[in-house]
């Protein structure tokens, strides 16, 4: 009887063994199951990221170009940097790209022309991954801003007072008319509205535009004028103050008859062009009257 209870008990414990180590052995499996599958887990979620992150960079409009940061060499481009950078045999044109790189390191903010789009190049220094951003949009949106902002400009004629003392009234309907036509003539040459306010001052309106391409010409009008004045005798010359920017017409009204008070001060016979914001230095556009030379130049005020 005492030999059937020890036995019992024995096998009670051993199966109270067994079953403990059951559960010791389930929790162990159990615990490197969800281990591995937590591991799998982010294995797999990273693998998603990356897989979207190549799709995305194959299909958006951007060029992105990996390089070797120790040796320079490309390592690998996405399609669209690719489609941009082949040249006509089918080839990625490597020395396009490498003067591109040297443009980027040079200038972080710098724009590259190819074809007809512009792009916006960026320079990751820490990855090596250069990235094109077409931008052909935004710049001729930007240029166009920049092009056809208001322009106001007021032209006076130089010693008119004086000659209207000395001179009879109808020799001066004469050169009334001379001075009339002549701005008349300048203004629909160059698509400006043009209206006479005096005897001696018109004003004029036009786009940056035409006022640049005026710059550019240096203003030859104010030689034209002079040198038709001379040949009717007449000591007649023109003064112009000229003003653009952003703001209200009001403004830049204002500062054209300020540019315009100060190229007479000046001496007349030029012109004053000043943007209408108060950081901007005039631009003087004068002209040499030495015997050797009858050109305009150019002055920035310093």
């Amino acid at each position: 009887m005492q030999l059937v209870f020890v036995t019992n008990t024995l096998v009670t414990l051993f199966l109270l063994l067994l079953i403990l180590g059951s559960y010791i052995l389930l929790f162990i499996h159990q615990r490197d199951y969800y281990s591995k599958s937590e591991v799998e887990q982010i294995q797999y979620v990273n693998h998603q990221a990356e897989d979207s992150l190549t799709t995305l960079l194959e299909q958006m409009p951007v060029g992105v170009i990996k390089l070797d940061l120790s040796s320079g060499e490309v390592e690998w481009f996405n399609p669209y940097a690719e489609l941009i950078l082949t040249n006509e045999v089918g080839e990625i044109d490597v020395a396009l790209i490498q003067t591109i790189i040297k443009a980027s390191v040079g200038n972080p903010g710098s724009y590259a022309t190819l074809g007809e789009i512009r792009y916006s190049v960026h320079m990751d220094k820490v990855s090596g991954v250069l990235y094109f951003f077409d931008v052909s949009g935004e710049y001729e949106a930007t240029v166009e801003l920049v092009t056809s902002r208001p322009v106001i400009g007021i032209v006076s004629v130089d010693n008119y007072d004086d000659l209207e003392d000395e001179t009879s009234e109808s020799d001066i309907s004469h050169i009334n008319s001379f001075v009339a036509n002549f701005v008349s003539e300048f203004a629909g040459k160059h698509a400006m509205f043009s209206r006479r306010v005096s005897m001696d001052r018109f004003y004029l309106f036009t786009d940056y535009t035409v006022l640049e391409g005026l710059m550019n010409d240096k203003f030859s009008v104010i030689d034209a004028f002079r040198e038709e004045a001379k040949q009717r005798q007449l000591p007649l010359t023109l003064s112009m103050g000229f003003s653009y920017g952003d703001g209200n017409h009001d403004e830049i009204g204002k500062v054209a008859l300020l540019n315009l008070n100060l190229a007479e001060v000046r001496g007349g016979d030029q012109v004053v062009v000043k943007e209408n914001d108060e950081t901007k230095n005039p631009v003087y556009l004068v002209v040499d009257l030495l015997p050797q030379s009858n050109v305009h130049g150019l002055v920035r005020a310093l």
